[in-house]
């Protein structure tokens, strides 16, 4: 059990689109669809923002209880204005993370490295320009009564410029059914086992910040977006592994900031200005490994 629950950890750290999974559980494969219905804030002209994600990770043993961590995560967002439009503004980003757990035997210490490449694109052609890289470093803490805490940094490279932050993190078991993961700035987890390794209900703040390089605007360009979604998830285990969920929730930032490389401001339709916060609907699937609850 002690080798699996490090496993674990490939799940928690590979996105570096800050989407996060808790420590109780461990995603191989997960599929997501998200829905944002929205507007501008200064005409209200409504809009739809459509996310459909693909992640798949995965961790080998190397030596002692250490592991090398590979990850890959997909996304096609599309903007609309309406159902019925033609007008489509489709973004594509891949992720591909490499890690490293150090696991030292007798010690309630373990250190996560963790580095990243992204292509953030509307692919209407792709150049070196929208890659983007990033590096994460993590030391956790497990104390007597199995609380862990988290401390370390992220350094990247966007389009946008350099994303630097700390984090700071807590994973700690309240109860037999109440489970509490933080992650922060990316993720902090509220989770209750409606029905232990059946039925599961979470309460989920996640923030993310991504960039993509933008070709089908008059100049030269690059696309910001910055989210902090608050979601409560129902999952529903179809078998041991495999999870279907569905959430709804609310946004509580949904910026995007179109730029020119020389950071001056484009008013490029519909990106001229900030999207309303709106409702979320998100439903997906996963082969899930779960340890806690």
């Amino acid at each position: 059990m002690k080798n699996t629950r490090t496993t674990v950890f490939v799940g928690l750290f590979v996105c570096f689109s800050f989407s996060l999974a808790a420590q109780s559980f461990f995603d191989i494969a997960r599929l997501d669809f998200i829905q944002i219905p929205t507007s501008h804030k200064s005409d209200d002209q409504p809009f739809h923002v459509r996310e459909l994600s693909g992640t798949l990770n995965l961790g080998f043993k190397t030596a002692g209880e250490d592991r090398l961590l590979l990850s890959w995560n997909g996304e096609r967002r599309t903007i609309s204005l309406d159902n019925e439009s033609s007008y489509q503004k489709p973004l594509f980003l891949n992720v591909a993370s490499l890690g490293y757990i150090r696991v030292w035997p007798e010690s309630s210490w373990r250190l996560l490295m963790m580095s990243r490449l992204k292509l953030g694109s509307d692919y209407d052609i792709w150049t070196s320009g929208d890659l983007s890289w990033g590096f994460l470093a993590a030391a956790t803490y497990t104390n007597d009564n199995g609380v862990s805490f988290t401390l370390g940094g992220h350094y990247g490279e966007e389009l946008f410029g350099p994303l630097i932050f700390p984090i700071f993190g807590l994973d700690v078991q309240l109860s037999e059914k109440v489970y509490l993961y933080a992650f922060f700035p990316a993720e902090v987890r509220m989770e209750y086992a409606l029905k232990p390794q059946k039925l599961y209900t979470s309460l989920v703040l996640n923030w993310m910040t991504n960039s993509y390089g933008l070709h089908n605007v008059p100049q030269s360009s690059f696309l910001r977006t910055e989210e902090l979604m608050l979601r409560a998830y129902l999952d529903l285990n179809l078998s041991n592994n495999l999870v279907v969920f569905g959430a709804f929730g609310h946004t509580l930032i949904n910026k995007y900031d179109l730029k020119t490389d020389d950071q001056e401001k484009l008013f490029e339709y519909p990106f001229e200005e900030d999207f309303q916060n709106g409702w979320i609907l998100d439903f997906g699937l996963a082969f899930r490994i779960r340890f806690k609850n």
